[in-house]
């Protein structure tokens, strides 16, 4: 198996060394079969060989090594080696048989260097200090989510952080900044919170056995999030705090689109007998504030029918975060897909929302069992008793 070579510095450095390592065994190699008496008598011959071949063959490949090799060890060595060449050669009828022994040693200890040295061992003084990165703070993680108040900023807790997949599930890969991911993170409130309608009366109390968790997105008018249309508001939330402007596009129960940016333009829409026409009587406006009223404008006109023009069928048997189960019509229903996991046996679990009529906090529901997850293929639909049986024909995927 081929494998990415990981230091090909040290690997230039390697190959130069051994390449004079091999010279100068060559070297000693015909010098060894001398007699004693050519050793004595002709030492300093042999001396002007070693030096010769440290200036002329060793320290080129040296100076030829890779930059940190150079900078740690090269140009050191250089200095002192020419230094003590140039004093070398200019005594070598009065050098000892020892200072032979000691040159010799001395280059043995240099080429073995290969075998020592490493990135990793030198110290780097041209390698940027890493500061590790502060913790991020609940208000900071919770940026993604614009409609929380500061106090709500400051208590954030994410969905996946509450509540974990099965055992033997994990949850499936979802990209940063994707519907999925930013699903997972939607801010849950403290435990004890109970579904609420707009004015505060209790739908579901915090200790009713199908309520997983509650989801700090409260409605405050009991009309306009109504039954599908807190659908609407999460994919509109999403698509606001992505930056993906273009995909503000939802439809009325008359089949118009209304888009975002129409509206930021200054047009509004105007009943004109059954059908509703657009006419530039506001300023322009990007702001906040004015993507707010443009929702409250959508809710106005939208229902569970509209729905179905904002998405299509998935017909692909394959199910994401994002996805919704949809019965449009008067006693329509729709649950939006949290999160989905997944086992070793292709087994798939998922996490539902909801919210409801009159208009209710939104919230994950649980099954019978009293697990946050539920388990769906083609032959198991999911069976919510009274508020009816959602099955894969009834899912639905954001976009035409």
């Amino acid at each position: 198996m081929l494998r990415a070579n990981r230091h090909p510095e040290r690997l230039r450095y390697h190959r130069a060394v051994t390449e004079a390592i091999r010279d100068l065994t060559s070297t000693m190699r015909g010098r060894a079969r001398l007699s004693p008496t050519y050793w004595a008598m002709d030492g300093s011959r042999w001396l002007h060989a070693v030096s010769f071949f440290a200036r002329e063959r060793l320290i080129p490949k040296i100076e030829s090594c890779s930059r940190w090799a150079w900078s740690e060890v090269g140009r050191p060595f250089v200095r002192t080696a020419r230094k003590r060449g140039d004093h070398l050669l200019g005594v070598l009828p009065s050098c000892s048989y020892r200072k032979v022994i000691v040159f010799f040693l001395a280059c043995l200890i240099l080429a073995s260097g290969s075998q020592v040295l490493s990135p990793a061992a030198l110290p780097r003084t041209d390698a940027p200090t890493v500061t590790p990165m502060p913790k991020k703070t609940p208000a900071e993680r919770s940026e993604p989510y614009h409609w929380l108040s500061r106090r709500q900023r400051d208590e954030y807790a994410a969905l996946s952080k509450r509540i974990k997949p099965p055992v033997g599930f994990k949850r499936v890969a979802a990209k940063r900044g994707s519907f999925a991911h930013w699903l997972r993170g939607l801010p849950v409130a403290p435990k004890g919170t109970p579904v609420a309608s707009a004015d505060s009366s209790v739908v579901l109390a915090a200790d009713h056995p199908n309520l997983a968790a509650v989801i700090a997105l409260q409605p405050h008018n009991s009309t306009l999030l109504s039954g599908a249309n807190i659908m609407l508001r999460v994919r509109a939330e999403y698509c606001w705090a992505a930056g993906d402007k273009d995909r503000l596009v939802f439809h009325f129960t008359s089949g118009q689109a209304a888009s975002w940016e129409a509206w930021a333009a200054g047009l509004r829409p105007m009943a004109d007998g059954r059908s509703i026409r657009f006419h530039n009587t506001a300023i322009v406006d990007d702001s906040r504030e004015s993507f707010c009223g443009y929702l409250e404008m959508v809710f106005s006109y939208a229902s569970s029918m509209s729905l179905l023009d904002d998405t299509r069928r998935v017909e692909d048997d394959t199910i994401a975060a994002g996805d919704i189960f949809l019965r449009p019509g008067r006693q329509g229903h729709a649950l939006m897909v949290l999160d989905v996991a997944a086992n070793s046996r292709g087994q798939v679990r998922v996490l539902l929302g909801e919210g409801g009529t009159p208009a209710q906090t939104f919230h994950v529901i649980c099954n019978d069992n009293g697990s946050a997850w539920f388990p769906i293929t083609r032959s198991q639909p999911i069976d919510l008793g009274g508020r009816g049986v959602f099955g894969i024909k009834q899912l639905r995927r954001w976009g035409r």
